[in-house]
């Protein structure tokens, strides 16, 4: 009796064992957990970045605005008094642009310019039974100026002959320091930057302090490299596959490109000009194996 429950038993785990490799042999991904499937099943895309070499320049960026509530320095009033219709003439009207050799009036047969870049803000014409006069507020645009704050930390690399990139609504001029300050308030230093534009008292600036320039440089994509603890590293391409490679990272910077911006890590060691990294990405959105770094 027990030799028959023996043999019934043994036929049963051999049934289900040929059962249990023809559905294997049909689809193997039957028996795996669903992590192990889904790892399986993503594709894993390599991309190459050729590290470069050429100009870098370190800047510092901060912002600020067109000074403002302080009328008594960027008004100027002009009184001209014994005026009548015959007399005087007023050239500009209210709101117009007056350029130094512009003439703003003229009076008495002559014809008065005001010296300076200007707009005319306001109008004002007092009568009395004997006399009258006008008197003409100007903005005195050769007066405004854009007043910033630099980090204490920084303002030994700014000097009055640094470059200075003003940015005005997307607009961007050059422009020159005027006055930097020896007082620390708050941890910060204030510093003036003459006014590139004609722009109105209280209009925001963003400012591009050019630092630095190297001219050859080694930078490469930021996507290449990634940090592990307080080191960073890039896999470098290698006849033999690859090589992981601690690196020394300088500058975080962006470059714009035909209207879209790339961002790149200065290399300071650890990497050759044409050098190959190599980076893997797991999915097809993009996102990578490894953690990579941000601008701290």
């Amino acid at each position: 009796m027990k030799k028959n429950i023996f043999l019934s038993t043994m036929l049963v785990i051999l049934f289900c064992g040929l059962i249990f490799g023809v559905i294997y042999l049909n689809d193997p991904t039957v028996f795996k957990t669903s992590d192990e499937t889904s790892k399986s099943d993503v594709p894993v895309m390599t991309i190459e970045y050729r590290v470069q070499s050429g100009e870098i320049l370190h800047t510092y960026e901060t912002s600020g605005e067109v000074i403002s509530n302080a009328p008594e320095i960027y008004t100027e009033k002009i009184i001209v008094e014994g005026i009548n219709s015959e007399n005087f003439e007023l050239l500009k009207r209210k709101g117009d642009i007056i350029a130094p050799d512009d003439v703003l009036y003229k009076f008495k047969g002559a014809e008065k310019q005001i010296g300076f870049n200007a707009q005319l803000v306001n109008i004002e014409y007092n009568r009395e039974e004997n006399e009258s006069s006008a008197v003409l507020t100007l903005l005195n645009y050769d007066k405004l100026f854009i007043a910033v704050q630099i980090g204490s930390d920084r303002i030994s690399d700014i000097t009055y002959d640094t470059p200075t990139e003003v940015i005005i609504d997307g607009k961007s001029y050059q422009a020159q320091i005027t006055d930097i300050g020896y007082e620390i308030s708050n941890g910060k230093v204030n510093v003036l930057i003459s006014l590139p534009a004609r722009v109105r008292p209280g209009t925001a600036a963003d400012i591009v302090f050019t630092i630095d320039k190297i001219q050859a440089g080694m930078y490469v994509s930021r996507n290449a490299v990634y940090r592990e603890g307080e080191d960073y590293f890039a896999d470098v391409k290698t006849n033999n596959g690859t090589e992981q490679r601690k690196i020394t990272v300088g500058q975080l910077f962006t470059v714009e490109q035909d209207g879209s911006n790339f961002e790149y890590a200065e290399i300071l060691a650890g990497l050759s000009a044409n050098d190959i990294i190599l980076v893997e990405q797991i999915d097809n959105t993009g996102s990578k194996l490894k953690e990579h770094f941000e601008n701290e």
